[in-house]
């Protein structure tokens, strides 16, 4: 098995719930659920492995991430996905670090009466 580490992340936004009318113009907060995988080739199929041990930090500017002043929220867990919820609707700068792995960095917005969904790959 030979491990692949790809340089970019990338993200998607996940749809709204099912039965869902539309956005809400009273929701006040939202949920960013962050997954975090590892790219690997099994057989010579690229597959993804959840990757545990990772600490995810949100952060509300570009600035505050690049200047490594401290984070709004953060979150270590063991399971390779993460779920921030009631954060207020507004854009995020995610940094995931991990012991073996590293550091990525990407960024999201939390729709209303959805849940963001970012993926990142080390």
């Amino acid at each position: 098995m030979k491990a692949l580490l790809p340089l970019a992340a990338f993200l998607w936004s996940a749809s709204c719930k099912k039965g869902d009318d539309g956005p809400d113009a009273t929701a006040s907060s939202a949920s960013l659920k962050i997954m975090v995988t590892k790219q690997y080739l099994y057989q010579g199929v690229a597959r993804d492995s959840a990757v545990s041990g990772a600490t995810v930090y949100l952060f509300n500017s570009a600035e505050d991430r690049q200047n490594n002043l401290p984070a709004g929220s953060q979150i270590t867990g063991d399971s390779g996905t993460l779920l921030f919820d009631q954060l207020p609707l507004s854009h995020y700068w995610i940094r995931v670090t991990h012991p073996i792995f590293g550091i990525r960095d990407d960024d999201e917005s939390t729709p209303q009466k959805a849940i963001a969904l970012a993926q990142i790959h080390f």
